[in-house]
């Protein structure tokens, strides 16, 4: 249908939305994205994998890609007929900065094997709570390296805005929403 339009002459332009964390001003977020999920959910168990702390949650805040997707709609012409990956072009949020974020908010995480944290996560599933949308696939990627989508065209455009900082001032205001409102 969009490829249709494109043809037919009018101006079409793809925004792929890759996982959307909390606003970078308020800390309010989807209680049912992948990553809020697994961190809420990991605030309740205690528990992180092993191998998590050198990984990054690849995320953007939803303000900033909103921002981003009105701004190269309104004042790039050269946008239609691509596709953009709207994804961090750095990874996303260092799991590093959630654990320091717990630790400000006295709740104590212990690391432990993946397989562990996963069953850890299943009993907290089964016991009625968080988890029902959280399938294998998305608990056997959520701790990944790098991302392999390009993001490449959508942040050479958005370049010379900034990508608010996810450090841990913005953590903290992510785990302040969840905690009021989710966990």
């Amino acid at each position: 249908l969009i490829a249709k339009a494109n043809r037919a002459g009018l101006p079409v332009a793809i925004y792929r939305l890759g996982s959307m964390c909390s606003d970078s001003k308020t800390g309010s977020c989807n209680p049912f994205d992948i990553n809020t999920i697994i961190v809420a959910t990991s605030l309740k168990i205690g528990c992180y994998p092993i191998g998590a702390l050198d990984t990054k949650l690849n995320t953007l805040p939803i303000n900033f890609a909103a921002e981003s997707i009105v701004h190269l709609s309104l004042v790039r012409l050269d946008v239609y007929g691509n596709v953009y990956h709207v994804i961090h072009p750095h990874g996303g949020l260092p799991f590093q900065n959630v654990i320091t974020s717990a630790n400000h908010f006295s709740i104590k995480m212990e690391n432990v094997p993946f397989d562990e944290w996963k069953t850890r996560l299943v009993q907290q599933t089964l016991h009625g709570r968080s988890l029902e949308s959280l399938n294998e696939f998305a608990m056997d990627s959520c701790f990944v390296k790098y991302s392999v989508l390009s993001c490449e065209k959508f942040y050479t455009i958005v370049s010379q805005q900034n990508i608010p900082a996810m450090d841990i001032a913005y953590v903290n205001m992510w785990l302040t929403f969840i905690l009021k409102n989710i966990v």
